[in-house]
Order: structure tokens, then C-alpha cells, then sequence
């Protein structure tokens, strides 16, 4: 699965808990009739990935979407997994 669009934002690096899990948020916003903003998480390796990228830069980002429950109640995350600039896309 993609999404593509237009970089709104793009965290720090978090590490989480006594073992050291990282990850790093990138907000993306999905263009057209009613754009969308979109947080994807890119975790552990993957984190410095981003460190190429600008904010209002057009992506392409390949991700997966897990889920898991805890206490009866669900949570779904979107992780991502590549990213690359859009070709033939003005860059700002």
C-alpha cells in the first residue's frame, strides 16, 4: 500500500521504554478534493530514513497498517517502510 503526498511535518527520533524501541513520526498530507494528513510512523532502522527529506517535499511512502488490542479495545498504526521523492512533482 502507498500514500502520496505533501510533507507537512517530520518528528524527532523517540525511543520507548526499557529495551529502546524507536520510532519517528512523518505527517503527509494527501492532496485533492478534500486533502487528508496523514501520520505514519517509520520504527527501530527505518527511523533514519527521513533524515533526507524537507518539509513541503511531494513522497511516495510504502507502508503497512498492523493492529493489535489491548484490554478488549483496538488501535491500528500505520508504519512505513519506504519513502521516495515523487518524480515530475514541484518540490517547495
Amino acid at each position: 500500500m502507498n500514500v502520496k503526498g505533501k510533507i507537512k511535518e517530520i518528528g524527532e527520533i523517540q525511543t520507548i521504554g526499557a529495551n529502546g524501541f524507536r520510532k519517528r513520526c512523518i505527517v503527509v498530507t494527501e492532496e485533492g478534493q478534500y486533502p487528508n494528513d496523514i501520520a505514519i510512523d517509520f520504527i527501530q532502522d527505518k527511523c533514519e530514513i527521513l533524515n533526507q527529506y524537507k518539509i513541503n517535499q511531494s513522497v511516495d511512502i510504502g507502508i503497512n497498517l498492523r493492529s493489535n488490542s489491548s484490554n478488549g479495545k483496538w488501535f491500528t498504526n500505520v508504519v512505513g517502510w519506504k519513502i521516495s521523492i515523487l518524480e515530475n512533482e514541484p518540490q517547495f
